[in-house]
């Protein structure tokens, strides 16, 4: 057995005094009940033996109340304190990170700081949360997507998919190419990546051009976004599956 050391108690109460104070203010408020009412049984007992009621009679009721009113007020001021130096701790920190990150987006670049910041979240996701967002049914119909070639989830309903497709190939007809991070930019939620780019779609290296884009109706049958359910790592999904795979093209130096 181990022994628990006078010293270790007193720690203890000290760490969690809020939580023993509350607990001793319940029991007080149920004390102060119990009291008042054998007090009140006992009035009520000497007044039909015709004997007068005396003011000791409620000493009790009136020490367990006092004490349970102490007991509360107290808790509550130590809550206070507490959350004070919490959010006084928070503000510290928060300032201290924000300096850190300005030194280092100063030296790295806001983009590659953005890159890091979305590479730690897509590792904190677990696969749990993720099964919980594709199983769940949100008011506006979005649904769990997730783009192979950069690798990200993310949340759309079709009206947005579709926009992002018909987006895609109007900005393609105007300047003959789109990178695929200028098609992310179009998912919600989605990040631009390194790959992004380098590849994409670009007309110079079809060497043909359908008229039927420059017709409304028509102007998806470039770049077909086709959503697929699948399942990565055990989380089923809708994977983005376009017509044409993006790819590099022939003279990267001119899409730079």
């Amino acid at each position: 057995m181990i022994p628990i050391r006078p010293a270790d108690i007193l720690k203890f109460c000290k760490a969690h005094l809020p939580t023993i104070l509350s607990g001793a203010a319940a029991i007080g408020v149920i004390a102060t009940g119990v009291t008042a009412y054998k007090a009140g049984k006992h009035v009520e007992e000497e007044n039909r033996l015709g004997r007068p009621s005396k003011w000791t009679n409620y000493i009790l009721p009136v020490v367990c109340g006092g004490v349970t009113i102490c007991f509360i007020i107290f808790a509550d001021r130590l809550n206070a304190k507490q959350i004070t130096e919490l959010l006084a701790s928070a503000v510290f920190w928060k300032q201290g990170y924000n300096k850190l990150e300005e030194k280092v987006t100063d030296i790295l670049g806001e983009d590659k700081v953005k890159e890091i910041k979305d590479e730690i979240v897509n590792e904190n996701i677990s696969k749990e949360a993720l099964k919980t967002q594709a199983s769940s049914t949100l008011t506006d119909g979005s649904m769990l997507c997730y783009e192979p070639y950069t690798e990200q989830f993310f949340r759309a309903t079709k009206e947005q998919l579709l926009w992002a497709e018909l987006t895609a190939n109007k900005m393609f007809c105007g300047k003959g190419g789109v990178k695929l991070n200028e098609v992310l930019e179009l998912f919600p939620g989605c990040n631009k990546k390194p790959l992004g780019e380098t590849i994409g779609w670009f007309l110079d290296d079809t060497g043909c051009f359908n008229a039927s884009y420059y017709f409304p109706g028509c102007a998806h049958q470039y770049i077909d976004i086709q959503p697929v359910l699948k399942s990565i790592d055990g989380v089923d999904c809708m994977v983005i599956h376009y017509g044409l795979c993006p790819y590099e093209p022939d003279e990267p130096e001119e899409w730079k």
